[in-house]
C-alpha cells in the first residue's frame, strides 16, 4: 500500500504485470487505520484499529479494472459488550486478524490470559467465537 499516493499495487504473477489501483476518498480518510487482507480471493482494506462503526470497516475490491470498492459495516450486537470491550482500541487492537478461505475474517486477542479467536463471516455479517484459557504452568486448558 503506497499511503503517500492513496493507491495499492496489484500483481499479476500469472501475467507477470502489475498495476496501481487508486483508493476512494472514504478510505483515504482514515488510510493509516486499515491493513490490507484478502477476503475470498479479492483485495480487501479491514479498519485493524478494531473500532467497528458498522460503517465503513472493512472495505473489498469488487472489480479492480474499475477500482469499484464496496464497503461493510461490521456490526457487534449488544449482548457481545466483551467482544466490543476486546475489539476496540482501549485494549488495544487485535492482536491479530487473518482471512479464511470461507471468507470469514479471524480476529485473535488475549484478555485475562484467555485467548478469544472471532470469526466474523462477511456474507452472513455473522460472529462466532473460540476461547480457550492459558496457564504456564499447565498450557491450554
Amino acid at each position: 500500500m503506497d499511503y503517500s499516493k492513496n493507491s495499492i499495487i496489484e500483481f499479476d504473477l500469472r501475467a507477470e504485470n502489475f498495476r496501481v489501483i487508486g483508493l476512494g476518498n472514504d478510505i483515504c480518510d482514515k488510510i493509516f487505520n486499515y491493513d490490507l487482507i484478502g477476503v475470498k480471493g479479492k483485495i480487501a482494506l479491514l479498519d485493524c484499529c478494531g473500532s467497528f462503526t458498522g460503517k465503513n470497516d472493512l472495505w473489498i475490491l469488487e472489480n479492480s479494472e474499475k477500482e469499484e470498492w464496496k464497503s461493510h459495516g461490521i456490526h457487534i450486537s449488544s449482548q457481545w459488550k466483551d467482544v466490543e470491550d476486546i475489539l476496540k482500541p482501549k485494549y488495544g487492537p487485535p492482536q491479530g486478524f487473518f482471512n479464511s478461505r470461507n471468507g470469514e475474517i479471524i480476529f485473535i486477542a488475549v484478555k485475562n490470559n484467555i485467548l478469544f479467536c472471532y470469526f466474523y463471516d462477511v456474507e452472513k455479517s455473522s460472529w462466532r467465537i473460540f476461547g480457550n484459557s492459558w496457564s504456564s504452568n499447565k498450557g491450554w486448558n
